[in-house]
């Protein structure tokens, strides 16, 4: 479908838009030209990383998999919570952007005198394929979030803090394995931070290539929208325009760089819970079980 689309503006490029002379028309035309590049560089994105879709059902079957060892463990997942996330998430992100796409479609395109239905589809038709990709990633990201933190936190019960000085005053935090079910318990917390490990990697590995074109698009419209409102306020210090419509233009920018911040926050709270893993299993102590010792101090350093 989204092939046939791409195809079907083309031939309208050719057809109705071939040696046009009005310069309007021409700057509807070159705005089409734009999203239809953009919309058509990730559809080929998706096409050349079909091949990779089988990484996507191997993580989620993977994720699957750590729900029933964590509910066998009386330790599920808490659904709720990933909704709400996913709902903060929107707000934050694709509400705002939907709001500068909209104020673009109409504040620029229709502000020709010769506005063209093509160029509002091929403006919605772009912003949704970038926000199903950003929001598919954030989802699988949010999915693993809320299980290393549930690995975290029962990690945390096990441990205790050691105010042994290191020669850096640093204060370690100690894990003690007597009892032989929370051995057991340990070397499952383990597996499952492995499992989930290797659930980031092919996650990344799936997405990498769509979104290092999404945030090189991102930026491009960052820094054209930026231009733009320098200009804008230029003219206002003049009295040339009014700065209610520079105030909305400037949402543009702000929403474009907001939602890739917004995205390598939510990477860099993943990252913290799993370098967490490491940090609650600095350092082990435990003189009657050498097998537990070791376990832990792989899983330590694994985790860094």
């Amino acid at each position: 479908m989204a092939l046939f689309v791409t195809g079907f503006y083309i031939h309208i490029f050719i057809t109705k838009r071939k040696q046009s002379e009005d310069t309007h028309v021409l700057d509807t035309v070159f705005k089409e030209v734009y999203y239809l590049l953009v919309s058509s560089t990730i559809l080929i994105s998706l096409i050349i990383n079909c091949k990779k879709y089988g990484l996507i059902t191997r993580a989620l079957n993977q994720i699957a998999q750590v729900d029933i060892e964590l509910k066998n463990m009386g330790l599920s997942p808490n659904h709720n919570k990933y909704k709400n996330y996913i709902t903060v998430y929107v707000i934050l992100t694709i509400l705002p952007v939907v709001v500068s796409e909209y104020f673009e479609c109409n504040m620029i395109i229709f502000s020709t005198e010769n506005p063209t239905l093509n160029c509002y589809t091929l403006c919605c038709f772009t912003f949704i394929i970038k926000a199903m990709e950003r929001t598919l990633f954030t989802s699988y990201i949010l999915l693993m979030k809320d299980r290393f933190e549930i690995l975290n936190k029962e990690l945390s019960t096990m441990s205790n803090l050691n105010l042994e000085s290191t020669g850096w005053s640093r204060q370690l935090k100690v894990i003690y394995v007597r009892p032989f079910m929370e051995k057991n318990k340990l070397k499952s917390l383990r597996k499952l931070h492995d499992k989930l490990c290797s659930v980031g990697k092919m996650i990344n590995e799936y997405f990498s290539f769509q979104l290092l074109l999404l945030i090189g698009i991102t930026f491009m419209e960052f820094t054209n929208w930026a231009h733009l409102c320098i200009g804008r306020f230029r003219e206002v210090l003049i009295g040339k325009l009014d700065i209610k419509s520079t105030i909305m233009l400037f949402m543009m920018p702000v929403s474009s760089i907001g939602s890739i911040v917004l995205l390598c926050i939510i990477c860099t709270v993943l990252k913290n819970e799993v370098h967490k893993t490491g940090d609650i299993l600095f350092e082990v102590k435990n003189e009657h079980d050498f097998s537990v010792v070791k376990e832990v101090s792989l899983f330590s350093l694994f985790s860094h």
